[in-house]
């Protein structure tokens, strides 16, 4: 019996291991791949870029983010960790996922950057490939997020009382749920990177952030999860919209047009995502006050 629960408790630790191993490939592929063999473009870009100091700043400001975002993977999945029951659609390890890959958007984001404002030092090629990498792991991480809200909106429509044939619809909901990420996906895997591709990424992503935002609203007025504070939470999932998606928006379509307009577009859009992260963060770590 002893060892039966020994083998269980190595579950979680295999999965953060592999978890913490893939992010460690995952940023040693990019200094490769990018920083070390495009270091000379990297330089030239930095040195003849008019606007370099925006740069340093929106670095200086995904750095930030980056090590909010990781105090919330650390903190979720350590929590999900000394649960007695493990399960991968848990909400602590749901949540821990969507941080984590929010981390590696992010590290993706600076690069990103770096090439738009440098574009005649890269290939087109390298831009399109990254950006596409870029857009399927923003959607990928919303997964997370959608499982979470659906989950959250059966229990309050009808799993308050709990039974069997309940549970199993929910499977099903959540199968749906899926299937439908699934493909768009795939969608944005074969689809050329355009107008089109961003603005279909940029409605699922809204589409996660808003239904997260009504989920935890309804959370709040349903009185549960009496260990978070889904108001604040709401609230932090809020300005992300606002601050995040909106000026997203406007970078691609008005802001764009401009380098200068695109650094302006893009401070506003870190700087409101750093906020936004920091107000999520409270609302985790506060109880309700019901």
């Amino acid at each position: 019996m002893s060892s039966y629960k020994d083998n269980k408790s190595i579950i979680p630790q295999l999965v953060i291991g592999l978890l913490l191993v893939i992010l460690i490939v995952i940023f040693i592929l990019e200094f490769i791949i990018f920083y070390l063999a495009y270091a000379k473009e990297i330089v030239m870009v930095f040195s003849s870029f008019k606007y370099f100091y925006y740069l340093y700043l929106l670095i200086i400001i995904i750095a930030v983010r980056t090590l909010i975002l990781s105090y919330l993977t650390y903190s979720f999945l350590k929590e999900w960790k000394s649960q007695k029951i493990y399960s991968l659609t848990g909400f602590q390890y749901l949540f821990g996922l969507y941080f984590y890959l929010v981390i590696v958007v992010k590290s993706l984001d600076i690069i990103v950057y770096i090439m738009y404002v440098g574009p005649e030092f890269f290939s087109n090629e390298l831009v399109f490939n990254l950006y596409r990498i870029r857009q399927i792991i923003g959607v990928l991480a919303t997964l997370p997020l959608l499982l979470i809200g659906t989950y959250l909106f059966f229990y309050y429509r009808n799993l308050k009382k709990e039974t069997s044939e309940k549970k199993k619809m929910v499977r099903k909901k959540v199968k749906l749920v899926l299937v439908i990420w699934v493909v768009c996906v795939i969608f944005i895997i074969f689809i050329s990177p355009s107008t089109v591709s961003f603005l279909f990424t940029l409605m699922l992503l809204s589409f996660a952030n808003l239904f997260i935002i009504w989920i935890f609203i309804k959370a709040y007025k349903g009185k549960i999860l009496l260990e978070i504070n889904c108001l604040i939470i709401s609230i932090g999932f809020t300005v992300l919209f606002i601050v995040g998606y909106i000026p997203s928006f406007l970078i691609f379509t008005i802001l764009g047009t401009s380098v200068y307009g695109l650094l302006i577009g893009t401070l506003i859009a870190e700087i409101g995502g750093l906020i936004s992260y920091a107000i999520i963060f409270i609302g985790f770590k506060t109880k309700a006050k019901y």
